[in-house]
């Protein structure tokens, strides 16, 4: 089972209500309150629009004690009328209401990042801590948990990862539309969550340079980007914890955006090769 499996679609679908849904559980799954935005305030006012049997039910309550025939059915009708155009501006007002729902997803989304944004320094030192009394080989192991007497950090590590799968879809990186591939996805999964030292190339009179230029040699620091993101497709959990642990120089959990450096560190890798498993 993978813990660390970050959905950035949960928060990117086609439909306003799925995407609220996602964030709203969010501030559920941080133990938060979460926002009413007058949701509530909208379906009372919703539940209080007349429905149409309701008022066939009130007027044929009061058909057998009519004065009038015509009294009776000119008021019918203006009732049967009103509940009509009644019904219609509710629709109106909940469509307008959905309508700036989609407008302020984006604000909904940068709110519940700052509402959690003080827990991902704990959640990294959540899993730090756990990690040091896992199996150093086989650290998600309920076996070896189990037999180290380790199962409260194990499953606080599991808790974290989930966590930090969490940031990473909220965070999620945006790389130019195309730079493609399985190191271009995980470089997207990864660069809200995940700083890496910034890609630097050698060029052939020997100035160091930002961008990769003919001739040009890349710095070694631009291969522990690209390892990261092989790691990562090999095995997700395993990659963010030997990031927890400081395997890799220079890499460290971080609130940063690291897109442009994990797309420049990708820039003059061969295409093939960012198609292929490496595991």
């Amino acid at each position: 089972m993978t813990h660390f499996n970050p959905n950035p679609r949960a928060f990117a679908g086609p439909r306003i209500s799925d995407q609220m849904r996602a964030i709203d559980g969010v501030y559920t799954t941080f133990g938060l309150a979460v926002p009413d935005r007058n949701a509530s305030a909208m379906r009372e006012l919703l539940a209080a629009v007349p429905r149409p049997e309701d008022t066939y039910r009130e007027l044929l309550a009061e058909a057998p004690g009519r004065k009038s025939d015509a009294d009776f059915l000119e008021r019918a009708a203006a009732e049967l009328a009103r509940g009509n155009r009644i019904r219609d501006a509710a629709k109106w007002l909940q469509d307008m209401h959905r309508t700036g729902e989609a407008e302020n997803v984006a604000e909904a989304r940068k709110a519940v990042l700052e509402a959690i944004a003080p827990e991902f320094a704990a959640t990294v030192k959540t899993l730090t801590n756990a990690l040091g009394g896992l199996d150093r080989d086989e650290p998600l192991s309920t076996d070896r948990a189990f037999q180290q007497d380790a199962t409260r950090e194990h499953k606080a590590a599991c808790r974290a990862l989930a966590r930090l799968a969490t940031f990473a879809a909220l965070r999620c990186g945006k790389l130019n539309e195309n730079v493609t591939g399985l190191r271009a996805a995980a470089a997207n999964a990864l660069a809200g969550i995940v700083d890496v030292p910034q890609p630097r190339w050698i060029g052939p009179d020997g100035s160091k340079q930002t961008k990769p230029q003919p001739g040009s040699k890349a710095e070694p620091q631009n291969g522990v980007a690209l390892a990261v993101l092989d790691a990562y497709l090999s095995d997700p959990d395993g990659a963010i914890i030997a990031i927890a642990r400081g395997d890799f120089p220079g890499v460290t959990l971080s609130m940063a955006d690291s897109a442009n450096r994990f797309e420049d560190a990708m820039r003059g890798v061969p295409e093939a090769s960012m198609f292929q498993r490496i595991g």
